[in-house]
């Protein structure tokens, strides 16, 4: 078999692999559209386990998206131009304060939309839903 071949076939199965990927991507953002559409209003009544501080320190080693802030941060911004250990241990606590700012900012106003949400509980399960719909289909290429 010829080169050529295996460079065809491989890219049969990388298109085939992405056009299946695509759809099964869109019909599951369509799932969670239908679930985010049909849930319950909050409720009061339910006793959520209260969170530690050992379940926080457990989910920010594991949080992917630390994980890749942190890997870009240092690959593109900060290695490329300083390389003095005592700087690099300067920029890591910055970005650990920036951060734990940035989870402050978002907890407080998880804390307000919560009170919305309760609130008009229906309106916004439906624009929500509808954006994801929307998100559907723009990896399907409708829209």
């Amino acid at each position: 078999m010829r080169i050529e071949h295996v460079a065809l076939y491989v890219n049969d199965l990388e298109a085939a692999r992405t056009f299946f990927m695509k759809y099964l991507g869109a019909a599951y953002i369509l799932y969670l559209a239908w679930q985010t559409w049909k849930r319950c209003p909050p409720s009061d009544q339910v006793q959520e386990k209260k969170p530690t501080w050992l379940m926080g320190f457990v989910l920010q080693l594991v949080n992917v998206k630390i994980i890749i802030y942190g890997l870009t941060m240092f690959s593109a911004y900060i290695l490329p131009y300083e390389s003095r250990i005592y700087m690099l241990f300067f920029f890591a606590v910055y970005l650990m304060i920036l951060g734990a700012l940035g989870n402050l900012i978002w907890a407080f106003a998880g804390n307000v939309l919560k009170r919305f949400y309760t609130r008009y509980y229906r309106l916004m399960n439906a624009v929500m839903a509808l954006l994801l719909v929307w998100c559907s289909l723009r990896i399907t290429g409708v829209f």
